[in-house]
């Protein structure tokens, strides 16, 4: 049996978006017939932990309880903890190795510590393309030039990189990498709508999942619930679970915006537990992405896309990255509208407002199909395992 030992700084197999990755990664190998093992982390829970997910062996390895700042901790130490572990395990010649992380020391101390595979059977994935504009201090954060050495210098020297985009597929290309382009995955089956089908009372319930950063904007879509009138803003409920209510007030200040009106569509959770959390994305019916297009967006492959579609909630998303183009289809399981402003922003709104209930549930239908046939982790196993073995 094939053999393929996953390492990560994320947790396993619950934790954030990255174990998300890792969990439907390690499923798509597992369901091709591999003998799966993944090397995570506590995430600083406090902790070690191990066991068996599903057929899959994992251990999370406890991190030191000290910490720096800028990553510096994970930037410059995981590697040391990482050794111990390794040491013991003593991973075969014949193994397969996975890296999905971009601390420096764990990058660097994978390479060096899987000099004995066979040729070929090292491989690692890339997700972001962060720009300096996304840290305080830009490139004079310590946690940019780490994380910059790793993508230009560390990464390169992988044999195999699998890219969530083709953007970054096109870089490792030019490097010199083999390259898969592999967007996140989801699993369909496990992640289907339990709830009874939702009766339409006239209000659409959006779910904004950012937190305003450098990826999803905000102040388009706050403008473009500004200019509804009183009916509109009546049907329209935007959920959020990481923005905070004081930013959004300061965000409504700034631009000088008409709060009583603009807050009577706004619904405020704060952070949720991850049951919690699904619980809310089966009560919603659209996903709301307005994203700018530049280096950042066009690399990135929002992961609450497919997961979301699986409980068919659709996307109403901007033209920006391989997601639009690939494999949403305007109008028939996504809206896509054209930048990330008050106008773009405004037109996926009144597209949705002037949906019956019957393209409504047809949507959220094809929402759900697109996830099944486009990103469920079994499809995409045997090109995955093709990939590797390569």
């Amino acid at each position: 049996m094939k053999k393929i030992y996953i390492i990560t700084n994320s947790s396993f197999p619950f934790g954030n978006a990255n174990s998300n990755y890792i969990r439907y990664f390690s499923l798509a190998l597992l369901s091709a017939g591999w003998q799966v093992s993944v090397i995570g982390s506590d995430m600083n829970s406090g902790k070690a932990e191990s066991g068996n997910y599903n057929g899959i062996e994992f251990q999370n390895i406890k991190l030191p309880s000290f910490r720096f700042p800028f990553h510096l901790r994970d930037h410059l130490f995981y590697g040391s903890e990482l050794k111990k572990v390794l040491s013991k395990i003593k991973i075969e010649k014949d193994a397969y190795v996975f890296v999905y992380s971009m601390y420096l020391d764990l990058v660097k101390t994978v390479f060096e510590e899987t000099k004995h595979l066979e040729k070929g059977h090292l491989s690692m994935v890339m997700v972001e393309w962060f720009q300096p504009f996304q840290y305080r201090f830009g490139r004079l954060n310590p946690d940019y030039q780490c994380w910059k050495y790793t993508f230009e210098k560390l990464a390169t020297r992988y044999p195999k990189v699998i890219p969530i985009s083709r953007k970054l597929g096109e870089f490792y290309s030019q490097a010199g990498c083999d390259v898969l382009v592999l967007p996140i995955m989801a699993d369909v089956e496990n992640n289907v709508n339990d709830l009874p089908p939702k009766k339409f009372d006239g209000i659409f319930d959006f779910i904004y999942p950012g937190d305003a950063n450098k990826k999803d904007t905000f102040d388009g879509l706050l403008e473009a619930i500004g200019e509804l009138s009183e009916e509109e803003i009546g049907r329209v409920r935007f959920h959020f679970t990481l923005l905070s209510e004081d930013n959004a007030d300061a965000m409504i200040s700034n631009k000088k915006l008409d709060a009583q009106k603009i807050k009577k569509a706004l619904v405020f959770h704060g952070r949720l537990e991850y049951s919690k959390l699904l619980e809310l994305y089966k009560t919603v019916d659209f996903l709301f992405i307005p994203r700018e297009k530049n280096v950042v967006t066009l690399s990135n492959f929002p992961s609450k896309i497919p997961e979301l579609m699986c409980y068919g909630v659709v996307p109403v998303c901007s033209r920006v990255g391989d997601y639009a183009d690939l494999y949403l289809s305007d109008g028939t399981d996504s809206i896509i509208f054209d930048g990330a402003d008050k106008d773009g922003c405004l037109d996926g709104l009144k597209r949705v407002l002037s949906m019956t209930e019957h393209e409504l549930d047809t949507m959220k239908s094809n929402a759900v199909r697109c996830a099944c046939e486009k990103f469920d982790y079994h499809n995409w196993s045997k090109k995955i395992e093709e990939f590797i073995l390569g």
